[in-house]
């Protein structure tokens, strides 16, 4: 959740758990529960690919941008 949410924002942290967790019920509810956690590994990954840095990070100082 930290890495989708973005690192250093508890924010983003709460609004990618809250995600994930409606995500993840609702294909439970028309698929198995092993086929609804192979789904969301999928979205995860997707979700990373575009959005590396997750849905908020937090800007810094150290980090420079790409």
């Amino acid at each position: 959740m930290v890495i989708v949410g973005g690192l250093g924002s508890l924010f983003g942290t709460t609004i990618a758990a809250v995600s994930v967790g409606l995500i993840s019920s609702s294909v439970q509810m028309f698929t198995s529960v092993s086929l609804a956690d192979v789904f969301l590994l999928v979205l995860v990954i997707v979700f990373i690919q575009f959005r590396p840095r997750g849905i908020i990070y937090a800007r810094s100082r150290n980090l420079k941008e790409a």
